[in-house]
């Protein structure tokens, strides 16, 4: 089992060194890897790298099995698909894990890691609980190994198909469709007004303090806003349309 420990450590503390060793304490880890990430993609570092790496690199020196490296992806996602570790766990705090929902593309790093949480006393277990109720409502063993093969079948039949556009096939759509869209998506939204906008009866809605998984980090207003679709009615949803130059926005 080997252990990964990523973030920024700028600079690393006495909760990161708590946390490794309680780690080190509870798992059989072959090895403990301290991720150094070079140029973090979720928040900026007051400190440059190479300071960093060396702050880290003195303050893990005692620890057994334990190596510094650095971490030159910007996201975890990207870095879990780049390396490959013998049945890795990766390491979070609470704080971290109530946040995981936003990660870049968290069900696709639970496909390729355990997460290890780590706690501190007085820490409100409901908001841990909160995370893991949602985890266990949509990542089923049976529902990501469907949805992995949905996702296949599409991608060869779509992004892998030479020639391939959507924008006509969505021309051709003859019901309602909705493009729900997170404020802080990873996926710019002129691209989901674009979709949007070729379907004949699109309608897309931009949900606010919410990121890439609109279902997972909102699901209310998921459901509102489904409901919305098939039955329209007067109930407001906590989110604002977007509405593109010149053009008002697309009603079912």
């Amino acid at each position: 089992m080997t252990g990964l420990y990523g973030g920024v450590f700028d600079p690393p503390h006495n909760g990161h060194m708590a946390l490794a060793e309680a780690a080190l304490d509870h798992f059989p880890l072959e090895r403990l890897l301290v991720l150094v990430a070079v140029a973090p993609g979720h928040k900026p570092a007051d400190l440059d790298f190479e300071t960093r790496f060396e702050l880290a690199r003195l303050a893990f020196a005692g620890l057994p099995r334990t190596e510094v490296v650095l971490d030159e992806h910007a996201h975890t996602i990207d870095m879990l698909r780049a390396e490959s570790f013998d049945d890795p766990v990766f390491l979070v705090g609470a704080d971290q894990f109530t946040d995981f929902l936003s990660w870049k593309e968290p069900n696709a790093v639970l496909e390729l890691t355990r997460l290890g949480v780590a706690t501190r006393p007085g820490y409100p277990s409901e908001r841990l609980e909160q995370v893991l109720g949602r985890l266990r409502a949509h990542f089923t063993e049976a529902s990501v190994l469907t949805a992995r093969a949905i996702e296949q079948r599409l991608y060869d039949e779509t992004a892998r198909s030479q020639g391939y556009d959507l924008i006509p096939r969505l021309r051709e759509l003859a019901v309602p469709t909705l493009v729900l869209h997170g404020e802080h998506d990873l996926i710019p939204v002129a691209l989901a007004a674009r979709i949007a906008e070729a379907a004949p009866r699109g309608r897309l809605v931009v949900l606010e303090d919410c990121g890439h998984f609109v279902y997972l980090e909102q699901p209310d207003a998921f459901h509102e806003q489904v409901a919305a679709l098939l039955e329209p009615s007067d109930r407001s949803a906590r989110n604002r349309e977007a509405r593109f130059p010149g053009e008002r926005s697309r009603r079912p």
